[in-house]
């Protein structure tokens, strides 16, 4: 045997998988009929193979052979012409591709890593279900943010059917491994990714906003929130309008009746905490106004939406002016309508208790700003 079939049954070997196949061997297929069948118990070893054979190839050294592997790894889960893969066959395709994706080995190359997690968002997607959650809690704990980031947009298509689960709501794994990647490495669009994910498809028309999966992610989400307030304090941070998607989520009038009167205090304190921290962060570097605008504009809308929520014209009026800030508005301007905004929620019975928001402070013969302020600690409700 030369020496490059020798490095192929090495990798074979290393990698773990329970087929293995040779060099010139046709591509395994997975029927037609396995993909439209109620029952695809008679085509699993066909959807293994055809998994393990094409899980090898991501596993392998060839760029092109990994790129051909990763389409076809994704492929199997989506529509074929006129055949639409039911349930069953995406149970068990996804199943069989979690356990041969866990199977690469922590060594793995980041270009393997990184096709792996890009197969796990995208089959995710397609399937809807949770057989990929154990695969994409191990990619979520990846050291690469971008082999992280793709697992973690896997999780916006897992975490429903996990907190949805009675037998699981008692410990969310895969809730926990999003707060674990946003609090480990909190790069702008991964903390993007993990406020979709946490917003549980809020947008898609998905029946997943249960009472209990809204209390499993709020807490959560507060907590991200919290943390990038902290790291605004002491520096510009990377995507900052990522927090819009928080704002809108915790004031949507599909969650806001939930929440009792203290997550409800928690919620408009950070995005309250937002607006008074951009405003400051514009002010002492003009040159982030670019960045923190749209934040502005996006969390006076949320905040417009509790006005109405809590039937208060004030909130809404002082929100609305908040939105209303541009680029071109002067920062004068903006500091007097986050001070109003701070006002009307103050004045307000249930928001009576607002905390002021933290501030900026200038280091010892410094200036404010991204490397001239030291770290405060957000009001705790």
């Amino acid at each position: 045997m030369n020496r490059h079939l020798w490095g192929l049954w090495l990798l074979i070997l290393a990698v773990g998988f329970g087929h293995s196949f040779a060099i010139g061997q046709q591509a395994p297929t997975i029927p037609q009929a396995a993909i439209t069948a109620a029952n695809v118990q008679p085509y699993l070893d066909r959807i293994r193979q055809y998994v393990t054979y094409h899980a090898q190839r991501l596993a392998g050294d060839d760029a092109a052979a990994q790129s051909a592997a990763r389409e076809a790894l994704v492929n199997a889960a989506l529509p074929q012409g006129s055949s639409e893969p039911g349930p069953a066959y995406l149970d068990a395709y996804a199943r069989q591709l979690d356990e041969a994706l866990l199977a690469i080995p922590n060594s793995a190359s980041i270009r393997v890593r990184l096709n792996a997690a890009i197969v796990i968002a995208r089959v995710a997607e397609a399937a809807n279900n949770y057989r990929l959650a154990d695969s994409a809690i191990r990619y979520m704990n990846d050291d690469s943010v971008p082999v992280a980031l793709w697992a973690v947009k896997a999780s916006e298509y897992i975490l429903p059917h996990e907190l949805n689960n009675p037998l699981m709501q008692a410990n969310p794994k895969v809730l926990k491994a999003i707060q674990k990647a946003a609090a480990e490495k909190p790069a702008g669009p991964l903390i993007d990714a993990a406020y979709e994910a946490l917003r549980l498809r809020i947008l898609d028309g998905v029946d997943a906003l249960t009472p209990a999966a809204v209390q499993a992610v709020l807490p959560v989400i507060h907590e991200i929130v919290d943390a990038r307030i902290q790291r605004m304090i002491s520096q510009a941070i990377e995507l900052p309008e990522a927090e819009a998607r928080a704002a809108f989520f915790l004031t949507n009038p599909r969650v806001w009746p939930g929440l009792n009167d203290q997550q409800k205090l928690r919620s408009v304190q950070l995005i309250n905490n937002l607006i008074h921290i951009a405003v400051q962060r514009i002010n002492a570097n003009p040159e982030e106004t670019v960045a923190l605008v749209p934040l502005l504009q996006e969390i006076g809308k949320s905040l417009q939406v509790v006005g109405q929520n809590e039937g208060n014209t004030a909130i809404s009026n002082a929100a609305r002016d908040i939105a209303q800030i541009g680029d071109n508005t002067p920062v004068q301007q903006m500091i007097e309508r986050s001070q109003a905004m701070q006002r009307a929620l103050q004045a307000t019975p249930a928001f009576s208790q607002l905390q002021p928001p933290p501030q900026l402070e200038p280091t010892s013969g410094g200036q404010a700003g991204s490397s001239g302020v030291v770290a405060g600690r957000l009001p705790q409700q």
